[in-house]
């Protein structure tokens, strides 16, 4: 994965994001603090050149709100998913 550069101490699954996440810890930090920080309201998140990097992004948004695993999956398969409300 040319994109990430250096070297992986590990060998990923070839399913996985984890060799993202790990080579880009800084970013998403910046980029979940981003969000927090924002007013309240909507925020938009966009890509860029059409890459995983912001479903990635967005995923981990939704976990770390609570959002359990199927919703957080939703958005990435476009399957629906019912709020039960």
């Amino acid at each position: 994965m040319p994109v990430l550069g250096g070297t992986l101490a590990y060998v990923p699954d070839p399913d996985t994001c984890a060799p993202m996440v790990d080579h880009q810890r800084r970013r998403i930090g910046r980029a979940l603090c981003t969000v927090a920080d924002a007013p309240a309201g909507t925020v938009v998140v966009h890509c860029q050149a059409g890459k995983d990097r912001t479903g990635v992004l967005v995923a981990l948004m939704l976990a770390v709100a609570g959002v359990g695993a199927d919703g957080v999956r939703a958005p990435l398969t476009g399957k629906h998913v019912d709020r039960g409300g």
